[in-house]
């Protein structure tokens, strides 16, 4: 409501103007947001919520590029992946992604930084191929002695869960969710740090194996797509490693803002003037 004031010099009809321009712009505003909102589909309007924690980022790897021979990390710690044995660039979970052909590419990120018994969060989108050996999607550490690598992606014998499924685990230790379908799929390692330590492996937000380790990693490597001889064959897109343990809600914050998918917008044809 607008009320009058009985002044002189035309100051109320000022205001009276003033109101009426923020009333309608207000107005303007509400309505295009309205008809975003409106066309976000199933995403939980994901794109527009609080972007994924940064705390304890150690890399962060969107495959954006599309083009080039570098993936680049996005975290501020220069993690600078580079593209070995021509992975492609192709559409992704989200953006673009690299395309591995399960023979001998892969990306070198350098360092890894979490050793020994150190908590860490390992995460990924990924749509694996038929693999008829481990596929190592993400990998930290040193490989060749058990427990100083840990990886996501296609494991075949799994000392707990299910074999030949995505999953994850330590060098020498295996551990399969049940998952077999093609397609993208969010897949995220955490091990809680220290002698025993909690280790669980969720796929699309569904925590699917929890058990215990005790692991000695090594700073030796941070890779995506390959591991000695264990090849992954898919798309890898969105790779995130994380110092620490994300929480069950962390976990669904990545995962919604990956699953989300913009809908038809609607354009507004007619041009508005504010006088």
């Amino acid at each position: 409501m607008i009320q009058l004031e009985n002044n002189c010099g035309g100051q109320n009809h000022r205001r009276i103007s003033y109101q009426r321009l923020i009333s309608v712009v207000i107005s303007v505003l509400s309505a295009v947001i309205s008809l975003w909102l409106l066309n976000f589909g199933e995403a939980h309007a994901a794109l527009i919520q609080k972007p994924a924690t940064n705390l304890g980022l150690v890399g962060y790897w969107s495959m954006n590029e599309g083009t080039g021979s570098y993936a680049g990390d996005s975290s501020g710690n220069k993690n600078t992946g580079t593209l070995v044995n021509g992975p492609t660039w192709v559409d992704g979970k989200r953006g673009k992604a690299l395309n591995f052909d399960g023979v001998d590419d892969y990306v070198d990120a350098g360092s890894n930084s979490i050793t020994g018994t150190s908590p860490f969060t390992l995460s990924a989108w990924f749509n694996a191929r038929t693999h008829t050996d481990y596929g190592v999607a993400v990998s930290i550490g040193t490989e060749n002695a058990n427990g100083q690598a840990a990886y996501i992606g296609w494991v075949t014998t799994a000392q707990i869960g299910t074999n030949n499924s995505l999953g994850g685990g330590w060098w020498g230790t295996n551990y399969g969710s049940g998952i077999t379908s093609s397609g993208w799929h969010h897949v995220v390692m955490t091990f809680a740090g220290g002698s025993g330590g909690a280790t669980k492996i969720y796929v699309d937000n569904v925590e699917k194996v929890s058990t215990a380790f005790t692991p000695n990693l090594g700073t030796q490597k941070i890779q995506f797509g390959l591991r000695t001889v264990y090849e992954f064959n898919g798309l890898i897109d969105e790779v995130r490693i994380y110092n620490r343990v994300l929480s069950a809600t962390e976990i669904q914050a990545l995962y919604k803002s990956g699953a989300a998918t913009v809908g038809k917008t609607t354009k507004i044809h007619k041009d508005i003037t504010l006088n």
